[in-house]
């Protein structure tokens, strides 16, 4: 019989070696693992722990299974996935709609990789700093992301929120993920364009991507060698007001991968896979694969 969730609060059910193990689930090879009906190294080292630590039956469903270990290790071992995926639930979710608002993670920009980048109106950027992270690039990253996003929050635990409190720019939102699960705003975050760059924005831009916001605001590009297409589109992005460029830009990106089909999958899906299925792409064999598969028993994936 397994364990109730009130039981999961001690730490003494797991030892900290296995809290890797068991955070893997949350990765996306984990998830491609299911959409493709493969076998899985991850799953199986995880479910091992689970049914070892918490004496889950064999016969415990798969969704279930997973549903006890994202709760134990949002108490225990919050790592960034559990940050992207409150973010997700509390903001894209529960604050905005799907169909109007857009979320990408692992986001480049420039040098660095927005851990969120949201979009509709406007673009922000959500930088996670969990217990496990140093402050030490925080700046450089900060600057780079200034480059494309009007709106920049980070989001961080108590640990850090002090040292967060001292940062120069006030208008860098400051947000703390509680020990309820909660996104407690410490700070919120201002509105600010002045660091918008054409190069950067153009490089976020897929190459049908540019080449139709060209052509959507009635520019003609010219007819040149595929090796010349970047370099004779980009010298004309530039010669766009930035703001014009900034509006284009976030056009082109709320509509990338996005399909009915998609959109009703995350919905569906359960809360602590939301921010893996807004990441991955995915077919709909593989959506039907995930679904099914977290209804089997996780005596399946022990064999």
């Amino acid at each position: 019989m397994s364990k109730n969730r009130s039981e999961l609060s001690s730490p003494g059910h797991f030892k900290k070696s296995y809290l890797s193990t068991l955070s893997r689930i949350f990765c996306r090879t984990a998830l491609q693992d299911l959409a493709l009906g493969r076998p899985s190294k991850i799953l199986q080292d995880a479910l091992l722990h689970t049914v070892t630590e918490l004496g889950l039956s064999k016969n415990t469903r798969l969704d279930e299974a997973i549903s006890l270990i994202y709760d134990f290790l949002f108490i225990h071992y919050r790592n960034e996935y559990f940050y992207k995926n409150t973010v997700a639930n509390k903001v894209l979710l529960g604050r905005h709609s799907i169909n109007t608002t857009t979320m990408f993670t692992e986001f480049r920009v420039r040098n660095s990789i927005a851990d969120v980048l949201m979009l509709n109106g406007t673009s922000h950027i959500y930088e996670i700093k969990s217990e496990f992270d140093s402050l030490d690039r925080l700046d450089k990253q900060l600057q780079d992301y200034k480059s494309i996003a009007e709106k920049i929050s980070i989001i961080s635990t108590n640990k850090h929120m002090e040292k967060l409190l001292t940062l120069d720019d006030p208008l860098i939102g400051l947000i703390e993920l509680t020990g309820y699960g909660t996104l407690k705003t410490v700070r919120k975050a201002t509105s600010d364009l002045s660091g918008l760059d054409h190069q950067t924005l153009f490089d976020s831009l897929r190459k049908h991507e540019y080449m139709a916001l060209l052509r959507n605001l009635n520019i003609n590009i010219p007819k040149v060698a595929n090796t010349q297409i970047y370099g004779e589109c980009y010298s004309l992005f530039k010669q766009i007001p930035i703001s014009t460029c900034y509006k284009s830009f976030l056009r082109a990106l709320k509509n990338r991968d996005k399909t009915e089909l998609k959109k009703k999958f995350i919905l569906d899906s359960p809360s602590y896979f939301k921010a893996l299925c807004i990441t991955c792409p995915l077919a709909k064999n593989e959506m039907n694969n995930i679904k099914l598969s977290l209804e089997t028993e996780i005596n399946h994936y022990l064999n």
